[in-house]
């Protein structure tokens, strides 16, 4: 019988353990998808700002209109 409860206490530790592995990757990948866009979008803001670049270039090197970039930057918190 501690042969059975040992290898039970095992097996549920062993399934946390890789539970908690795999949540911290697919935590990670989130964060990667989620990050690189924001990223990307205050790059391009930070140039607008520095004259680097006008609001319509910026806008169009994401492929939007100037109204959807702006929305973009508000959804992402880089503006108010």
């Amino acid at each position: 019988m501690l042969l059975n409860e040992y290898n039970e206490e095992r097996h549920l530790k062993n399934t946390y353990e890789q539970g908690k592995a795999d949540g911290e990757k697919e935590g990670i990948e989130k964060g990667q998808r989620i990050g690189i866009p924001i990223g990307e979008f205050r790059q391009l803001y930070d140039l607008v700002q520095k004259k680097f670049l006008t609001l319509q270039n910026a806008a169009e090197a994401k492929s939007m209109t100037q109204e959807q970039f702006i929305e973009t930057l508000k959804q992402y918190h880089i503006i108010e």
